[in-house]
């Protein structure tokens, strides 16, 4: 008997777990075995040896074997309000899965017509439809289980939560399962989820768009250096791949995305509405920022000569309050144009719409295709004044994933600002501790140490450099603009 004599708790939770069952018996939900005393995992529950959690305590996640890139990503999606708001809000998907059909055509018509005539012809289009139905069952089913996961870490009265059921799901894109043993990309996971969310939230029932809330839009632009044309075409991201080689910190990482490449020689390029190629400039910059912006820090890469992934352990400072005004469309610098007005021949800087003014003073009046990167007044854009809107263009660090190890092996975990005061904690599989945030320096720029070690030579004690091989790898940035616009 417990200290107040009455049963003890492993007694009153199996029989709060058979009063459950007998008021559900015989209701069209229940499909469970029949009989008393069923066991814990009939409702999903998992047992664990863990302590209850203290009130106001965060929940852990178990590493499956290698899954800690899950953990530490997870932990990262469920800490931003609104995304894990969203997600407990969402359906269970009750509702019947939908596959897209379309009406037969008459070639399909015809191929079915064919296919009648021959004996054995296998149905391409319902054999198709198929495995669409399957795997549209298989990823609401991960995502059932996405949020369980976030359920348990909201409300668990266990310290930690064992997300196997999850990862069992889980599939990567080709219906590949997941090894649990196998260590895997956190950022290839953190782009599988939000892909998963934005594909099937509808059968889900999702109150809103919950991906949004880390899918951004870049412009993708061309810009002649010869003419007055310009291109531009939009492309959705949930997370940018900068490059931290030879880059002492995160603006010269931003500074490089943006710049882009020149295209000439024999790159060059032909411009809508131009006769001729011309040399261009080809870029990327950020046309809208979600609410979260996930910055991929791109230490591993391929040795060609030794055919091995290697892991860039330098040090990449970065900062606690980000500008991203920069590398917006609005706040991008002008490309530099040089051409003589008989130079443009038959192009006469005139595109589809455009007037061919928007190389002045910015000041054209054409469309986001056209418009001039002058001052910065043009209106193409038509959502902004001279200076745009630079307070929806800031944003405060919110968390980061680190790895600790080589490329072909090693850990992830996180550290997360979890309060309005700047409390920040270490998510660490299982263990959840406090952390001081002006550690992020030592704990999350990489780069060097000095140690003393033995010369095999002489035996004497002399100073070595080795590499610091715990290092951010992702950057949660939150914006800190006065209003956040839902998604």
């Amino acid at each position: 008997k417990g200290a107040r004599g009455g049963a003890p708790p492993e007694r009153k939770q199996q029989d709060l777990l058979d009063l459950l069952s007998s008021l559900v018996e015989g209701l069209p939900c229940w499909k469970a075995p029949s009989g008393k005393g069923r066991p814990a995992h009939v409702w999903k529950y998992r047992e664990s040896g863990d302590t209850l959690r203290p009130a106001g305590a965060f929940v852990g996640l178990k590493n499956q074997g290698a899954t800690c890139y899950m953990n530490a990503v997870l932990q990262q999606m469920f800490s931003v309000k609104p995304f894990r708001d969203a997600m407990l809000k969402a359906g269970f998907g009750d509702s019947p899965i939908v596959v897209e059909e379309r009406e037969p055509s008459e070639e399909d018509e015809g191929k079915a017509s064919e296919s009648n005539d021959k004996d054995g012809e296998i149905d391409e289009a319902k054999v198709k439809a198929e495995e669409e139905l399957k795997k549209a069952r298989e990823d609401d089913k991960a995502l059932r289980e996405l949020r369980l996961v976030f359920a348990h870490l909201h409300g668990s009265d266990r310290m930690s939560y064992d997300a196997r059921s999850f990862c069992e799901n889980f599939r990567w894109p080709g219906g590949r399962p997941v090894v649990m043993s196998e260590q895997q990309d956190a950022q290839e996971f953190l782009s599988r989820v939000i892909d998963l969310i934005h594909e099937r939230r509808k059968s889900l029932k999702y109150p809103n768009a919950p991906e949004n809330i880390f899918q951004g839009v870049l412009s993708n632009q061309t810009i002649s250096l010869e003419t007055t044309h310009e291109s531009e075409r939009e492309e959705g991201f949930s997370s940018l791949s900068l490059a931290v080689n030879n880059k002492a910190n995160l603006l010269e990482a931003l500074d490089l995305y943006v710049k882009g490449e020149t295209l000439d020689a024999n790159n060059k390029v032909r411009m809508e509405g131009c006769p001729r190629r011309v040399t261009a400039v080809k870029r990327a910059c950020i046309k809208k920022a979600p609410p979260v912006i996930v910055l991929h820090l791109k230490r591993f890469y391929t040795d060609f000569d030794t055919m091995r992934m290697v892991k860039i352990n330098s040090r990449f400072e970065f900062p606690e309050l980000l500008d991203l005004y920069p590398y917006s469309v609005h706040g991008v610098p002008p490309i530099e144009r040089k051409f003589e007005s008989e130079d443009l021949g038959d192009c006469n800087g005139k595109g589809d719409d455009g007037d061919g003014n928007g190389n002045g003073d910015g000041n054209g009046n054409g469309d986001s295709s056209h418009n001039g990167h002058g001052n910065g007044n043009g209106n193409g854009n038509g959502n902004i004044n001279g200076n745009g809107v630079r307070e929806e263009w800031q944003y405060r660090l919110k968390g980061v994933v680190v790895h600790t190890g080589m490329a072909s092996s090693g850990h992830y975990y996180s550290f997360i600002r979890v309060g309005s005061d700047n409390k920040w904690a270490e998510f660490n599989d299982k263990k959840i501790t406090p952390f001081d945030p002006s550690r992020i320096p030592a704990e999350c720029f990489g780069g060097s140490r000095e140690v003393m070690r033995t010369d095999p030579k002489t035996g004497n004690k002399v100073k070595s450099q080795v590499d610091i091989i715990h290092n951010a790898y992702l950057l949660f940035y939150e914006r800190i603009a006065h209003s956040t616009p839902s998604p």
